[in-house]
C-alpha cells in the first residue's frame, strides 16, 4: 500500500483555473487532505469547480478523508482557496 505525501500552495482560480491538485491512481484509494491556518480550501473534479459547489476543507480543523474507488480509471482533483497561497497537505494511500 503506497503512501504519497505532498504539499501544495493553493490560489483562488475557479474551474480548471483551480490547481490540480493530485490524481488519484485507479482503485481503492482514500485522500486525506489538511489546511493549517484559517484559510478554507474547496475541492472538486472539474471545470465547474467553486466555492458553491466544492467540497471544504476548512483551516485548522481535523483533517479530512475521502475514500475513493475510481475503477478503472485515474481521477484528478483540483482545488481553489479562500486567500492566495494557502497551503494544503493531501496523502493519498492506495490498496494497490
Amino acid at each position: 500500500m503506497p503512501i504519497l505525501p505532498y504539499q501544495y500552495s493553493i490560489g483562488t482560480g475557479t474551474g480548471t483555473l483551480g490547481t490540480a491538485l493530485c490524481t488519484v491512481p485507479a482503485g481503492a484509494s482514500g485522500v486525506t487532505f489538511f489546511v493549517p491556518g484559517t484559510s478554507t480550501v474547496y475541492l472538486g473534479g472539474g471545470t465547474n469547480l467553486g466555492t458553491t459547489n466544492g467540497y471544504p476543507v476548512v483551516g485548522g480543523a481535523a483533517p479530512v478523508t475521502i475514500p475513493l474507488n475510481p475503477a478503472a480509471k485515474q481521477t484528478v482533483l483540483y482545488a481553489l482557496a479562500s486567500a492566495v497561497n494557502t497551503p494544503i497537505g493531501v496523502i493519498i494511500s492506495t490498496d494497490t
